[in-house]
């Protein structure tokens, strides 16, 4: 969590003076806009659907590629088993 006192040495250490100057020009012209970012700051509501979306990305991959490998073990296994019973049916008749 950022105190407004980070946040203003995250804003003086980031960018270049010009835009750090003009966004605290802007911030001290409006109270409600300081409150806004001071709660965009410190809000950490959509924190955890950031955090479960990363999550089910990592388990949709770890799947796919656990099923691409598969699928290729499965695609020769019918074909073993095709050839198989293609022999089968020629012995048959």
């Amino acid at each position: 969590m950022l105190s407004p006192t980070s946040a203003r040495a995250w804003f003086k250490i980031t960018g270049d003076g010009t835009r750090v100057e003009q966004l605290r020009k802007r911030l001290s012209r409006s109270p409600r806009m300081i409150y806004r970012l001071k709660q965009f700051l410190t809000e950490e509501r959509g924190q955890d659907m950031v955090e479960y979306s990363l999550l089910l990305v990592l388990i949709g991959t770890v799947v796919l590629i656990y099923l691409t490998g598969m699928g290729l073990n499965l695609a020769s296994l019918l074909q073993q088993i095709g050839a198989k019973l293609e022999l089968m049916s020629h012995s048959m008749s």
